[in-house]
């Protein structure tokens, strides 16, 4: 009787741990090239404005810094802050996101419509943030990809 032998190279998954830390790696640098460009294009008045970037700032651990002309108890960088979201992580199978919403009125008019009182309105600070991570993002293939070779491994198997 003969004995018949075969062998292969299986791939194993190791986990998802190289690709989540990559991944929340990047992201996390993504979310601190978006507040740093944002933060270049929002004027100061009273500092509310650019507070509404400082959850993010320092969730990412960026300091901007913010020197109102003016300010008042209820329109200042704190005011801004409170009223503003942030978040960065997972949010499903596979998904991941940084969020930053604001419920500041003033930053969405400046945002958005040429003011009179404003002559540097609109700052679209929203739009040229969001291009920059474009860019940062597409620079980051090879990161992504270097992650997704340490999570496989190759054994030999035989049967």
């Amino acid at each position: 009787m003969v004995k018949a032998s075969m062998s292969y190279t299986a791939l194993r998954y190791k986990g998802s741990t190289a690709i989540e830390v990559a991944i929340l790696k990047i992201l996390r640098t993504a979310a601190r090239v978006y507040v740093l460009e944002a933060y270049k294009h929002i004027p100061v008045d009273t500092g509310m404005s650019r507070g509404t970037l400082v959850p993010l700032a320092h969730a990412v651990g960026v300091n901007i810094p913010i020197s109102p002309k003016r300010s008042t108890p209820a329109k200042n960088a704190g005011a801004g802050a409170n009223k503003s979201f942030a978040s960065i992580g997972p949010i499903g199978n596979n998904n991941y996101a940084f969020e930053w919403s604001t419920s500041v009125f003033q930053y969405y008019l400046n945002e958005r419509f040429p003011l009179r009182s404003n002559y540097n309105a609109p700052w679209k600070s929203l739009k040229q943030g969001s291009l920059k991570v474009k860019q940062f993002l597409r620079s980051t293939k090879p990161e992504i990809a270097r992650a997704i070779k340490r999570s496989w491994t190759r054994e030999q198997r035989s049967l």
